[in-house]
């Protein structure tokens, strides 16, 4: 039977998309959807220009655990975007803790708070996101309509309950490093997937990357922005 599928508009805007008003104020409450694998990028498989001045992300062998996430933020978030991110964990157990080496979003307002508030390097791009019954997803990326990644996730099982979890975010600042705490609880969903990235994408290096596991939060809730300190660089 052939799947039907629920796409989103191209643009959905939210309410700092009046004239006026650049971004809303920390913290973002936010509501959706995400997806995504943790990969393991072998020793020098990350470009060295994509990886922190300041901050320490390399594992003790060289390599890097890198998760790449796609998030559909609807209805009830302080902005409706969405996005895809290339995020390097330096920490899976909780508080999860990584930095981010690329990501895209699709409205201004949401690439001009990243960069300001969280000094987070958001950028602009097309997506085409698609979700069938709450459950299978499929998401694709462009950039001046050339594609960056595509991505299918199918679950397999969902942990029952909701579960709450802490994310940090460390993103290089000046000397020093930006650290800011985001608050989520949804319901987990571990599941198989597909990453397919053009050999003339910016993001083929991912192509060298070893799947560690496809996974999905759910329905969250999350106030990203609690806090946020700036702290001297790594030693």
């Amino acid at each position: 039977m052939q799947e039907e599928f629920m796409t989103h508009p191209e643009h959905r805007p939210g309410p700092s998309d009046t004239p006026g008003t650049a971004y809303p104020p920390a913290p973002w409450v936010l509501r959706g959807d995400m997806f995504g694998v943790l990969l393991r990028m072998a020793p020098g498989s990350v470009p060295a220009e994509l990886l922190p001045e300041h901050i320490r992300v390399r594992r003790r062998d060289g390599s890097v655990l890198a998760a790449v996430v796609w998030v559909d933020y609807r209805r009830g978030s302080v902005l409706e975007y969405r996005e895809l991110m290339v995020t390097a964990m330096t920490r899976l157990t909780l508080p999860l803790t990584g930095t981010v080496l690329r990501i895209w979003v699709e409205t201004e307002p949401s690439m001009e708070g990243g960069r300001a508030l969280w000094r987070i390097p958001k950028e602009l791009a097309g997506f085409s996101f698609q979700q069938h019954g709450g459950t299978g997803f499929a998401g694709s990326i462009a950039v001046g309509g050339t594609e960056l990644a595509s991505y299918r996730f199918t679950p397999r099982f969902t942990v029952p309950g909701r579960w709450p979890s802490n994310l940090i975010i460390r993103q290089d600042c000046g000397p020093g490093l930006r650290r800011t705490v985001c608050a989520m609880r949804g319901r987990l969903q571990v599941g198989r997937g597909e990453l397919v990235v053009p050999e003339d994408s910016e993001l083929a290096f991912l192509n060298s990357g070893s799947v560690i596991t496809h996974m999905a939060i759910r329905d969250f809730d999350a106030r990203f922005g609690v806090r946020s300190t700036d702290l001297p660089a790594d030693r």
